[in-house]
């Protein structure tokens, strides 16, 4: 070893080889230092989980339901008046809704699955009161041919629209274990015996 070579002994490697500093891989992390993310990181990780969202998303109205404002059913403890908050207009990664039919004894009816992803800075950047949860409601391509397509009981009602409800929304894509995560995953059904719009026409 020469005399300007450097012990790490104060230092942890990923691969210790025991070499010297010039020769030895360059330190992780000091000795009992936590990892953590720093603000660089934490934006980078940010605009990746957005970017690509900006050039291909889709454009949604979102609405929120706000529990402060909503009536309550004291025994049953299920809302009897909705209050809702919005909507917002975001962009996120929607796909196509899945449709199963079913018939029976009530007759016919077909309830679409789908999903949303709502990276976290898109939802910071419109203000909602809330981050996203159950039995909000989500609408989606606003255009004829789908308003007409998914209107209320087969039938064609102006601005009706393709709206959803939240059944599931958590939050998605956790960085390396930590508390930073990029945005939340929502699961959206839609039914035609109960459509989610009717929840806003009926909200307080």
């Amino acid at each position: 070893m020469s005399m300007k070579c450097k012990p790490l002994s104060t230092y942890l490697m990923a691969f210790p080889t025991g070499a010297c500093s010039p020769c030895a891989p360059m330190p992780l992390m000091k000795e009992g230092e936590a990892f953590g993310l720093g603000d660089a990181e934490k934006a980078l990780f940010d605009s990746v989980s957005q970017e690509h969202i900006n050039v291909v998303g889709t454009e949604v109205l979102y609405w929120t339901q706000n529990q402060k404002k909503s009536i309550v059913d004291p025994l049953y403890n299920e809302p009897v008046k909705r209050a809702f908050e919005g909507p917002y207009r975001l962009k996120g990664f929607f796909t196509y809704p899945d449709k199963s039919p079913s018939a029976g004894m009530e007759g016919y009816s077909s309830s679409f699955d789908a999903s949303l992803f709502l990276s976290r800075t898109e939802v910071e950047r419109v203000g909602m009161l809330a981050p996203p949860g159950e039995s909000d409601i989500v609408r989606v391509w606003n255009a004829p041919y789908w308003n007409e397509q998914f209107a209320v009981d087969g039938f064609a009602i102006p601005d009706a629209g393709l709206y959803f409800s939240v059944i599931d929304a958590k939050e998605d894509g956790v960085v390396f274990d930590t508390t930073h995560f990029i945005g939340f995953q929502c699961a959206l059904r839609r039914t035609t015996q109960q459509t989610p719009e009717r929840k806003l026409v009926t909200s307080i």
